[in-house]
């Protein structure tokens, strides 16, 4: 995927993560130079599954809906009209996910456990009041991201 343009305006630059669905890769915007995460469903057998694509769409657009700090902010969504790979384009965050820091450094503090926890549930709160549940809240899905000022805010 690398080198490859996304709907004629996102170019893929490198593979940030991979699941069973897909991947997570930055690319940039061609007609801004912006930095942005996309995620692909480009698994063998998943482009095709009506039901996979159908949720991808709907937690997408949902997503998109939400307004907070503490979940990361959609700005895209499509398909490739060249390939028909589903994608959304999502804020490039700078830091690491909850699970690579669990990795590294093993058990967490109790007080900075209680400060991602409670940011987390902002996050969750902010999805309640708007009717949606996150399905699949786990270290891995969350990441702690270093803004400009340096403050670390983690988003779901």
């Amino acid at each position: 995927m690398i080198g490859k343009t996304i709907d004629s305006c996102y170019e893929i630059i490198r593979e940030i993560g991979s699941g069973a669905m897909g991947g997570v890769f930055e690319a940039k915007q061609t007609f801004t130079d912006r930095r942005v995460a996309i995620k692909l469903l480009n698994r063998p057998g998943i482009v095709h599954a009506k039901d996979v694509i159908t949720r991808f769409e709907r937690e997408a657009l949902a997503a998109a809906k939400l307004s907070s700090p503490h979940i990361v902010q959609i700005l895209d969504a499509g398909h490739d009209p060249t390939t028909g790979l589903p994608y959304t384009v999502m804020e490039l965050l700078q830091g690491e996910g909850v699970d690579d820091v669990l990795t590294r450094v093993g058990s967490l503090a109790p007080s900075l456990a209680i400060r991602i926890v409670a940011q987390i549930c902002r996050g969750l709160e902010k999805a309640h009041e708007a009717g949606m549940i996150h399905r699949d809240v786990k270290p891995a899905n969350i990441f702690m991201h270093r803004a400009d000022d340096e403050e670390i805010i983690v988003k779901l």
